[in-house]
């Protein structure tokens, strides 16, 4: 899994990359945007069924259902499938609109990126359900190679080859096609393979099941439309509210931050199947150990990652060209909320896996709301700088939100050492000086209000979670 997530990352990265060096700042902007709509479009259509599947097919597993399991497969597939088709339409629909109002590139341009966009939507559906029915079987290696590698790595091919050969740049259109139907075909040779070793017909239908399946699942789809929503909106709000040269410097930065969260990427997956293996069991101690030991490895594998980030940004944003010179001061804003979530463990997927989806659903709504209020009013007073400082106040509200629900709903408050919070809360403080203010002072004297008033927030927020001994899990970091 950690190897898929640097895949990932890296060849999202190098797609990136290819697409400014090739296009400028603008195109990568029109290009990230495109590819974000295809995500959430596809992600509502998904119904949330890959979650349902890991939750429900290690269940089914120890049971001995494999006729249920796979009739639980067969349903997501034909109902993604129908909503996959009606996302398409939404997103041609939206292409047409809006292909005439992009400054800075030519109609066919952006209708290609759209149109390519729309076409990937079905396949990535279907991609990622059997990637969820994979992933509760625990093959984590399929399951790496169809959601983290295949797709990224497909795509940078694709892109590759259109810019050498000199085609619009409407055709990195193509990327993202590519980058959805090589997914889909590994995902069914893993999940034929799979299916070709475990013996039994598929059930006949059980009304109850379904119903418990779809109880937990559809939740799942506007709450995965949320998250998608909550990690790519700035980024069109930024094109929207600025200009898509400043999303494409923004998108650059985004994409250099992930690269400290691989671990996460990599941990996430991996512990979730058997989180929902010890609650089922009710093995509350289980669930605390394992959730312990994962945020230990998140915060001691990711936090040196983003230290370096944060003292390389300068040279890593000169490989994409100057035309996203200001990617530097985004990319060390965006770390200190990388800081925050990789020091928390995986909070949402224990809350998740503990079945409490309609949780997971309202933390994550919360979060987008004051995130994008803080867009609203900062993007347009520091343009993408305050799409930046907004993601803080984003990230620090679900994780916290998370942490004080698996206290109270399930009794995993997990007492530790509170000096690394302490400690976080003094570089974040600090960070808003060395960092934060110098960017704002260069918009004028209502940004560096803005600025500092953010960061107060967020440090004010962190000290008094600390004397409450309200954060889970990042005292795991020196546990």
């Amino acid at each position: 899994m950690g190897v898929g997530g640097v895949v990932q990352r890296a060849a999202g990265g190098l797609v990136l990359l290819v697409v400014v060096r090739d296009g400028g700042a603008a195109v990568a902007g029109a290009f990230a945007v495109a590819q974000t709509l295809a995500l959430a479009f596809g992600t509502l259509a998904v119904l949330g069924t890959d979650t349902g599947l890991v939750r429900f097919v290690p269940l089914l597993d120890q049971q001995g259902r494999v006729g249920g399991e796979r009739r639980l497969l067969r349903v997501a597939l034909r109902r993604s499938a129908l909503a996959g088709s009606a996302a398409t339409v939404a997103l041609v629909v939206t292409t047409a609109v809006v292909a005439d109002r992009v400054d800075g590139l030519r109609a066919a341009d952006v209708r290609l990126l759209g149109w390519c966009a729309a076409a990937s939507i079905p396949a990535a559906v279907a991609a990622s359900v059997l990637a969820g029915w994979l992933r509760g079987h625990e093959r984590f290696v399929a399951f790496a190679v169809v959601d983290r590698m295949a797709g990224p790595v497909a795509a940078l091919v694709v892109v590759v080859a259109v810019a050498l050969g000199d085609l619009p740049v409407g055709w990195f259109g193509l990327g993202l096609l590519a980058g959805a139907l090589v997914p889909l075909a590994v995902a069914v040779v893993a999940s034929l393979r799979l299916a070709s070793g475990r013996a039994g017909p598929v059930a006949d239908a059980d009304p109850d099941l379904e119903r418990r399946f779809w109880h937990f699942a559809l939740p799942r789809a506007p709450n995965a439309l949320l998250n998608v929503a909550f990690l790519r909106l700035d980024g069109v709000l930024v094109a929207v509210l600025a200009s898509a040269a400043a999303a494409g410097a923004y998108q650059v930065a985004s994409r250099l931050a992930t690269l400290a969260a691989v671990v996460t990427a990599a941990v996430a997956p991996t512990v979730a199947p058997r989180l929902a293996r010890r609650f089922a069991d009710g093995d509350r101690r289980g669930v605390a150990e394992l959730f312990s030991s994962a945020a230990r490895l998140q915060a001691m594998v990711g936090l040196p990652l983003v230290a370096l980030l944060f003292v390389a940004a300068p040279e890593l944003v000169a490989l994409f060209g100057s035309s996203v010179d200001d990617s530097v001061g985004y990319l060390r804003i965006i770390l200190v909320a990388m800081v925050v979530d990789l020091a928390t463990g995986p909070l949402a997927t224990t809350l998740l896996m503990g079945g409490r989806s309609r949780l997971t659903l309202f933390d994550t709504g919360v979060a987008l709301g004051l995130t994008t209020a803080c867009n609203l009013v900062l993007i347009p007073l520091v343009g993408a700088t305050g799409a930046a400082l907004s993601w803080i106040v984003g990230t620090a509200t679900l994780n916290l939100l998370a942490a004080s629900q698996l206290r109270r709903f399930e009794g995993l408050a997990l007492p530790a050492p509170t000096w690394p919070i302490r400690c976080l809360a003094a570089v974040c403080l600090a960070t808003g000086g060395l960092v934060l203010v110098p960017v704002a002072l260069e918009s004028g004297a209502v940004a560096v209000a803005s600025a500092c008033a953010a960061a107060a927030a967020a440090t004010a927020a962190a000290v008094a979670l600390v004397r409450r001994g309200r954060v889970v899990a990042a005292l795991q970091v020196a546990a």
